[in-house]
């Protein structure tokens, strides 16, 4: 472990198995793909990378987050902001751009169905209709995490302090 720019601790050993992920993943969208082999199956298998992205998100929310209680709104907030604060600014810049390119393409999307993607509770509605930045299915998985984060840890982190104390 070393230490990061900000006050916590860095866990170095996270980077390299995130590059490792990431480049299974990239590997699966853009290796030409052969019609049989061992490459074949392994690519195929990327959801395993991304399904390790998924957990590693709920594990790095909780380290940088365990010491801190969540007991006021201004703490909550502050929490929000950095939880979604990039990644929700970056999806929907992305998929703003999508809708351009479509647009410039001639092909039409539902405003409803954008404007749910933009909210990301379509994934949830129908998950074969995909949005204009079609990889914003992983945001709309870990919104509700973040979401529920600080409501459900809350009331824990106060027993355990509490029966601590006893």
């Amino acid at each position: 472990m070393q230490l990061s720019r900000g006050t916590g601790v860095r866990i170095s050993m996270l980077s390299g198995t995130r590059f490792l992920a990431a480049f299974w993943i990239v590997c699966q969208h853009f290796v030409p793909h052969s019609k049989s082999g061992v490459l074949l199956k392994v690519l195929w298998r990327s959801n395993c990378a991304v399904d390790y992205f998924i957990i590693l998100s709920g594990f790095v929310t909780h380290w940088t987050s365990r010491k801190r209680l969540l007991d006021t709104f201004g703490k909550v907030k502050a929490f929000y902001i950095r939880r979604f604060g990039r990644v929700l600014m970056t999806t929907w810049i992305t998929m703003m751009l999508a809708v351009i390119l479509f647009r410039i393409d001639s092909v039409r999307q539902n405003l409803g169905h954008i404007l749910r993607c933009f909210f990301f509770v379509e994934t949830w509605i129908q998950p074969n209709h995909w949005c204009p930045n079609g990889q914003t299915w992983t945001v709309a998985a870990l919104v509700p995490s973040w979401f529920l984060y600080p409501l459900l840890t809350g009331p824990f982190f106060y027993r355990s302090r509490r029966l601590a104390c006893i």
